[in-house]
């Protein structure tokens, strides 16, 4: 059989459309099918609560899939398909983890850390701080540590907001309220690195 003849792949994409970190790395994804396709899609519009289809009835080949839920994580490894994931946790990526042995697309969030700190030196900023994200999202972790670390090299300290620790006060509501507090408590101006699925905001 020739690779003419071949039926083209046919991938599972659990990204979300809600945000927009997802809406543009699925751009890309069909970018690339368009240049080296044709592929299939299966695509659920929704947040990061994906559904897997079911891939032997539809015929898929492969995964691409942030993997959220552990439910979603047992739903992947039992296709035994291949499966690209999107920024694994430091849970997902330990040493024994099935989910470890998975190819994974991540940004360089370390050197995106360090490019947000030079654009605010060079506005002449010279107070800092910086929100990350829930969980131990090692592309969040990793920005703050870029950012942090390129301003003590330039003499400035960074501080971090600190997390909300109580289930309560990580409802939204209270949680913008407690931002705003710490933002009031400080000194202007302010250069701030907002790292989130869908917001940075120098």
């Amino acid at each position: 059989m020739s690779p003419a003849d071949c039926p083209p792949p046919k991938v599972a994409l659990l990204v979300e459309t809600s945000l927009g970190y997802g809406r543009r790395f699925l751009r890309g994804v069909v970018r690339y099918a368009r240049l080296h396709g044709p592929w299939g899609f299966y695509i659920n519009p929704s947040d990061l609560r994906q559904l897997l289809p079911r891939m032997e009835e539809w015929g898929g080949t492969g995964i691409i899939a942030r993997i959220e839920t552990r439910e979603v994580e047992k739903a992947v490894l039992a296709t035994g398909l291949p499966t690209i994931a999107l920024d694994l946790t430091n849970r997902q990526l330990a040493p024994g983890s099935p989910l470890a042995k998975l190819s994974e697309v991540r940004p360089d969030s370390l050197a995106a850390g360090t490019l947000a700190a030079e654009h605010l030196l060079d506005r002449g900023f010279k107070h800092f701080a910086f929100v990350g994200s829930w969980g131990d999202f090692p592309w969040s972790i990793d920005r703050g540590a870029g950012f942090a670390s390129r301003l003590a090299a330039a003499g400035h300290a960074c501080e971090p907001f600190p997390m909300p620790r109580r289930p309560a006060d990580r409802q939204w509501g209270r949680e913008q309220r407690i931002l705003a507090a710490w933002l009031r408590s400080l000194p202007r101006p302010l250069g701030l690195l907002a790292s989130d699925d869908d917001r940075e905001i120098g």
